[in-house]
This record gives structure tokens, sequence and C-alpha cells, in this order.
């Protein structure tokens, strides 16, 4: 360690490895969050492509179908908006679906 020269002493000058840790930890949980949403809004795309829907659903169809639940997507929906956004502005892509109404055929 190598000595800062000052008056009245000299003071060493401590490694930083609470802001290494601190930057790694960050970049692993951005790179995570980007990379899961990367990963369901893609699967979601390809299935809504599949059913000509516009928008697509973070969850599979099929279970969406069998519980007639959004509450899991509108969880993602939230969770994921800013990324989304991101993708939708820079890339263009479509967006979510933000209602499916159930039983209006019965």
């Amino acid at each position: 360690m190598a000595a800062i020269p000052s008056t009245g002493g000299a003071h060493f000058r401590r490694p930083r490895w609470g802001r290494w840790c601190i930057l790694a930890a960050s970049l692993v949980l951005f790179f995570a969050y980007v990379g899961s949403y990367y990963h369901l809004s893609r699967r979601g795309m390809r299935e809504a492509k599949q059913y000509q829907m516009r928008g697509f659903l973070y969850v599979p169809l099929e279970e969406v179908l069998k519980s007639q639940d959004l509450n899991r997507h509108y969880g993602f929906v939230q969770f994921y908006a800013p990324v989304n956004w991101v993708d939708r502005q820079v890339f263009g892509t479509e967006g979510p679906i933000s209602c499916i109404l159930f039983g209006l055929s019965k």
C-alpha cells in the first residue's frame, strides 16, 4: 500500500473492494433482468405470431386459457415496464397484451 504524503503524518490508501463488489453485483442483476425479459418476451412474441395476436403474453397462452387469470402476466408487465419501453422505442417491437376478455361468446 502506498503512502500518500500529507501534512500531519502518513495516510494509507485502502483498496476499494466494496465499490467493485457493488458494481459487479449490479451488473449481474442488470444482465439477469434484461436476459429474463428477453427470454420471456421473445417466447411470447413467437407465440403471438403463431396465434396472430397483437401484443404478447409473458406467460404461455395455454396457461392463461386454462386458468383465465392474467395476474402473473400483469406482474411481469409492471416488473419489465422500463426495459419493455426501451425495446419498443429502439427496436419497434409490440408491447405486451393489456387485456383479454374471457367468455364473451357465451
